[in-house]
C-alpha cells in the first residue's frame, strides 16, 4: 500500500514540482518548495488506500488531476522565475493558513467517510449514506478542503490571480462531478438523501 503510495508522490513531484524548476534548480531546496513537498506528501500518504478490485475509471477524475498540476506547476514556475524568494509576506502567510485549514478539513472528511472513499464515482458494496461530523454542514466537505488547498497554494506563492482563476476552475470541474455522483447517491438512498440534500449546502457551507 505503503509503496504504490510513495511511487504515486514521487511522479507527482516530478512531473509538478521538479520539472517546472529545472531551469532553477536551486530552489528545489528552498523552504517554500519544501513546504510544498511536505503539504503534497501528506495529502498522499494520508489519504484511504482504495480497494485492490478499484477498476472503475470516469473522466471527471482524470480531468481534476490534470487541473491540479495545471494548479501547481503555473504558480510554482511564476514564482520561481519572476517571483519574489525572499522572507514571507501578507500573501505567503494567508496562504499557508488556508492550506493548512484545507489539509485538516480534507483529513477529517476522508476520515469520517472511511472505507466508503473512493476517487471514482461508484457505490460500494454495503455504502451508506454518512452525515456527521463534517458532512453535517457540506454534502462535499473533501471538495472543499481540496477549494482552499489549492486556492491557498497559489498565495502562499505569490500569485493572488493564479489562486482566483485556479479555485474559479477547482469549482466548476467539482461542480459538475457533484452532479454525477449525486445521481448515484439519490438512486440509492432515495428519501434519505432527499432530505439530506435539503438541509445541506454542496460545497460552501450556508452558501453553496
Amino acid at each position: 500500500m505503503y509503496i504504490h503510495k510513495i511511487k504515486a508522490l514521487a511522479l507527482w513531484y516530478s512531473i509538478a514540482i521538479i520539472i517546472p524548476l529545472l531551469f532553477r534548480p536551486t530552489l528545489i531546496v528552498h523552504w517554500q518548495v519544501l513546504a510544498l513537498f511536505f503539504v503534497w506528501g501528506f495529502l498522499t500518504i494520508t489519504e484511504p488506500a482504495l480497494p485492490k478490485n478499484n477498476p472503475v475509471d470516469d473522466p471527471t477524475k482524470r480531468s481534476l488531476v490534470l487541473l491540479a498540476w495545471i494548479s501547481t506547476a503555473i504558480p510554482l514556475c511564476l514564482w520561481a522565475y519572476w517571483g519574489k524568494h525572499a522572507v514571507p509576506d501578507r500573501y505567503t502567510i494567508a496562504g499557508a493558513c488556508l492550506m493548512a485549514a484545507g489539509i485538516s478539513y480534507r483529513f477529517w472528511a476522508l476520515k469520517v467517510l472511511g472505507r466508503f472513499f473512493s476517487r471514482n464515482i461508484e457505490i460500494q458494496p454495503g455504502h451508506r449514506l454518512i452525515s456527521k461530523g463534517p458532512y453535517r454542514l457540506v454534502r462535499h466537505p473533501a471538495y472543499t478542503g481540496s477549494l482552499l488547498i489549492f486556492f491557498g497554494q497559489s498565495l502562499f506563492l505569490g500569485q493572488p490571480l493564479v489562486a482566483f482563476v485556479s479555485v474559479a476552475s477547482f469549482f466548476l470541474a467539482y461542480t459538475h462531478r457533484i452532479e454525477v455522483e449525486e445521481i448515484q447517491l439519490y438512486r440509492q438512498f432515495p428519501r434519505e438523501y432527499d432530505d439530506y440534500r435539503r438541509r445541506t449546502k454542496k460545497m460552501i457551507p450556508f452558501i453553496y
